[in-house]
């Protein structure tokens, strides 16, 4: 057997005094062979003893800690030698408390954690909230919904406000546009749709809808760039009389176009916004009416409300596209139902939005109807809907033309090309 380690030894050797006597628990006294001791002598080491050095007590608390941990790794062997051995009734209450206190403080540690985190997500909040407070207080009515339709007027920047306006405006509606579709079960189809609807809003207006969603039989790019081509070169102006119509090109693919409409007791202005955005599988034409326009004063004048978007998006062999448009019109404050059946039986006399007789185009000619001023609301309906069926022919005729002329290039090509195979063999 090794050596042991006696307590009384090793309390002489950390106090350092081997003079002192040492008591132990019952009561026996040990005293230094080397100098008697009398019997009045204090048991207390005296004032002059020399101290324990530094060195030494630290290597006596790092001998303690390993044979605190020498300890420790016994009994954890012990336990993995024997896990399932017998407890006593308190061990076994003091380590079920002890593994809940563990837990409570682990729960502890996580709901900090987590009441952290909500308070950087509710400071986050907090200041993204007073940043759109501050942006709403701006002069600039593209920041203030209210004026989210409003041109501000040419200041000493030379219109450029105006232009930012603009796009912003147009933009707005751009990132609504596939919304729009999906309101209208208009994604993730191919299937012909052709319909014109009135739709009534929780706010008591009434929508005035065209849907057209169809294959055409040229690229995209063609068809896109044959519309864009009619509204940024004038294409759709007309001699009709009683309408002025004012163009302005801002940009490459940016055009404003105002139309005063006098044919009726009631003017009617249009204030849009075109904006043409491209990419490399699809070409999208946005427009919005804008509602007030200092340049362009409507005082006791109808201003037209509406908007539209037409995206061509290409298909799998790039000879054909997937063609949707969406043109929505405010018509103003609802009308009876009674009314509402019968604007929606004249409406479908009309061609916007009916199917076309040749697969891949539209249908050509706009019908000639007459919509006198009706006796029930929506009162403004023949006066809104002459504007589009004014334009509706121009713009179907060009996607046609479009259409038409890549069909001719195609059809050259092949001939071209059986030509060039009839002279390969007769040589």
């Amino acid at each position: 057997m090794g050596p042991t380690w006696d307590l009384v030894e090793g309390l002489k050797v950390f106090l350092d005094d081997a003079d002192d006597t040492v008591t132990d628990v019952s009561g026996t006294q040990y005293a230094s062979t080397d100098t008697p001791r009398s019997t009045d002598a204090p048991t207390r080491a005296s004032a002059d003893a020399p101290r324990p050095s530094t060195t030494s007590r630290q290597r006596l608390e790092v001998e303690h800690l390993h044979a605190e941990l020498a300890s420790l790794r016994a009994q954890i062997h012990a336990l993995q030698l024997n896990p399932t051995r017998e407890m006593s009734f308190w061990e076994r209450v003091a380590k079920l408390e002890r593994l809940d206190l563990l837990r409570a403080k682990d729960e502890n540690d996580r709901l900090r954690q987590s009441l952290d985190m909500h308070k950087t997500f509710m400071t986050e909040l907090e200041a993204h909230v007073q940043k759109k407070r501050r942006l709403a207080n701006s002069t600039d009515p593209c920041f203030d919904e209210s004026l989210a339709f409003w041109l501000p007027e040419s200041g000493d920047d030379g219109g450029g406000r105006r232009v930012r306006a603009m796009h912003a405006i147009v933009d707005r509606e751009y990132r609504r546009m596939h919304s729009v579709f999906l309101r209208h079960g208009l994604l993730g189809h191919t299937n012909n749709v052709f319909r014109t609807q009135l739709v009534p809003q929780p706010s008591g207006e009434i929508y005035f809808t065209v849907v057209e969603h169809a294959v055409l039989a040229a690229p995209f790019r063609a068809i896109g760039a044959a519309v864009w081509r009619l509204i940024a070169s004038n294409g759709t102006r007309h001699s009709v009389d009683g309408l002025a119509v004012s163009t302005d090109s801002v940009d490459e693919t940016m055009v404003y176009e105002h139309v005063i409409n006098t044919r009726h007791a009631t003017p009617c202005h249009t204030n849009l916004v075109h904006k043409y955005y491209t990419s490399s599988t699809s070409d999208v034409i946005v427009s919005r009416s804008v509602l007030v326009d200092p340049m362009w004063p409507t005082a006791n004048a109808l201003v037209e409300d509406c908007a539209s978007w037409v995206e061509v998006e290409t298909m799998p062999g790039q000879s054909s596209c997937l063609f949707t448009f969406v043109l929505r019109i405010n018509l103003g404050q609802d009308s009876p139902t009674e009314a509402r059946d019968h604007v929606v039986a004249s409406l479908e006399r009309v061609s916007l939005a009916q199917e076309p007789p040749v697969e891949g185009t539209l249908a050509h000619v706009a019908a000639s109807v007459h919509f006198g001023a009706p006796s029930v609301a929506p009162s403004n309906l023949h006066i809104v809907l002459e504007r589009g069926m004014h334009l509706e022919g121009p713009f179907k005729r060009a996607v046609n033309a479009a259409i038409d002329a890549y069909r001719e290039s195609v059809e050259h090509i092949d001939d071209r090309q059986v030509e060039c195979r009839d002279q390969e063999r007769r040589d």
